[in-house]
């Protein structure tokens, strides 16, 4: 089975925090492509951690919360074609 996950994350500091590493290294073991949406235009503070476990990482404002990430990127940043190349579809925030 081939899976995708978007993780969405947002932190009014702009900082990605150890535990957002952790879930990403967790994640990345049971899917076969990671993207991470920032709903932050800036990371001042942990970027390596996802940088370390994304495919593609993502930035836009933190416009719409979460719902307008997972919209942007099903729609514009990763696109329904490259979706439907998966059997499944996993949608994650930083707050699960």
């Amino acid at each position: 089975m081939k899976r995708i996950c978007i993780y969405l994350t947002y932190d009014k500091k702009n900082i990605i925090d150890k535990y957002i590493g952790y879930m990403l290294s967790e994640l990345r073991v049971c899917t076969d492509e990671l993207i991470v949406v920032c709903n932050e235009t800036d990371i001042k503070r942990g970027k390596d951690l996802v940088e370390e476990h994304a495919d593609a990482i993502f930035y836009r404002e933190n416009i719409g919360f979460d719902a307008g990430g997972f919209k942007d990127a099903l729609c514009s940043f990763v696109g329904w074609d490259k979706i439907l190349e998966f059997d499944e579809l996993v949608l994650v925030n930083d707050s699960l």
